[in-house]
């Protein structure tokens, strides 16, 4: 890809649980440059909101909003928008953003982690 400037630009981005193991650390100016160049890709805004929850949950939480505006079935943004919600107090917001995951997860035959959100439903539930 070349950039506006007319220099080549390599974007390299992971997909699934690589991005899961970016550390609270994790530099996001690289995403920061590569949302400059592709706004429309969601999952540079997953990664960079993934890079930012342990730090920024609130902007974490507007990219994971965005990810969602990009791409509506998007089962990582929802469940990591609803565990934010969760940590946030907004335990309605949150079972409704863990279910949508759950039926996007099982469209996609991740009994993993419809087990795993299923559970936390069920914890928040037991708390509303």
């Amino acid at each position: 890809m070349r950039s506006r400037e007319g220099k080549i630009v390599i974007l390299s981005v992971g997909w699934g649980r690589e991005v899961h193991s970016l550390s609270s650390n994790y530099p996001y100016n690289s995403e920061l440059s590569a949302i400059a160049l592709n706004p429309n890709y969601a999952y540079l805004y997953v990664s960079r909101g993934t890079a930012k929850i342990n730090n920024d949950k609130s902007s974490a939480l507007e990219d994971f909003n965005q990810a969602i505006r990009l791409v509506p079935n998007y089962s990582y943004a929802y469940e990591q928008r609803g565990l934010i919600k969760k940590e946030q107090g907004k335990k309605t917001e949150a079972i409704k953003d863990l279910q949508k995951a759950i039926e996007l997860y099982h469209q996609d035959n991740k009994t993993d982690k419809v087990n795993e959100l299923e559970i936390a439903i069920a914890n928040l539930n037991l708390d509303l």
